[in-house]
């Protein structure tokens, strides 16, 4: 599967420690898997998107099956991410 990022995910990616860059890398390569690994949830009201929680981050997500994707929309901490 190959795996887009949206630009506001690679910002806030970027903008991030080292150990913060890992996790959030082993849980995008977890989401490759089959089935997808980790803490993940449809979101109500969009339409084929989940949220995956990687500690006190969310990712957006949505599973592109028949163009073989994973696209990520956003991440941001907990606090930020629902508002």
């Amino acid at each position: 599967m190959r795996i887009f990022y949206y630009k506001q995910a690679q910002k806030y990616i970027f903008k991030q420690d080292a150990p913060t860059k890992t996790r959030i890398k082993e849980a995008v390569e977890n989401l490759t898997h089959k089935p997808p690994k980790g803490d993940i949830i449809p979101l109500k009201g969009e339409e084929n998107r989940y949220r995956v929680r990687v500690g006190n981050f969310r990712m957006k997500v949505e599973f592109d099956t028949e163009n073989n994707k994973i696209i990520i929309f956003e991440i941001g901490s907990r606090g930020d991410f629902y508002k």
